[in-house]
């Protein structure tokens, strides 16, 4: 789906996309901001639902590739949930390889994040503002965690860091006034 495809398409509630679908490319759904679910490939441009404030629940699929040749490693590009504020979970496909910077920043109700150990990179800010998060487990395919990760998540509780984890950035835990565990 090409870039701004359905930008600013602010009764859009809902949308099918086919498994023949492989990326969403750069804010293809910007400011959809009465769509509630959506299917979608792993491989998502930046700023693609930035701004769809009722999406509620996003789900993954596994696209149909004509030659199996073809499939390459997937990224969530930037700002590509951002201000996703209705957004209650995730859970990341194991062909994502990278999170770029801020790409679920301001998700407010954000309460359940899981990461698979195929992950390598996750960017600067890709959780700040989470209010609503709880627990993280950083998986051990990540050596770095960026700056800002967490800055602002208030209700962050616990976080599991992998003994592979070398470096921490700046403010990566700024203004977590709940984090009461931190195992690394």
């Amino acid at each position: 789906i090409c870039k701004k495809a359905f930008y600013e398409c602010i009764s859009l509630k809902e949308i099918s996309i086919p498994y023949t679908v492989v990326s969403i490319e750069e804010g293809a759904f910007f400011k959809c901001s009465e769509l509630t679910k959506i299917e979608i490939p792993p491989s998502i441009g930046k700023q693609c639902f930035s701004e769809c404030k009722s999406l509620r629940k996003i789900s993954f699929y596994y696209p149909k590739y004509k030659n199996e040749d073809d499939r390459e490693d997937a990224i969530i590009g930037q700002r590509a949930f951002d201000g996703c504020e209705s957004l209650l979970k995730i859970k990341i496909p194991s062909s994502v390889i990278e999170i770029e910077e801020k790409a679920f920043y301001q998700c407010k109700s954000l309460r359940h994040i899981k990461m698979h150990s195929t992950l390598i990179r996750i960017g600067d800010d890709v959780f700040s503002g989470c209010l609503d998060l709880k627990e993280i487990i950083i998986p051990c395919s990540i050596n770095s965690i960026g700056d800002s990760l967490f800055n602002g998540c208030s209700s962050l509780e616990t976080v599991i860091i992998q003994n592979s984890v070398v470096s921490i950035g700046n403010s990566s835990f700024y203004d977590c006034s709940s984090l009461a565990q931190l195992d690394i």
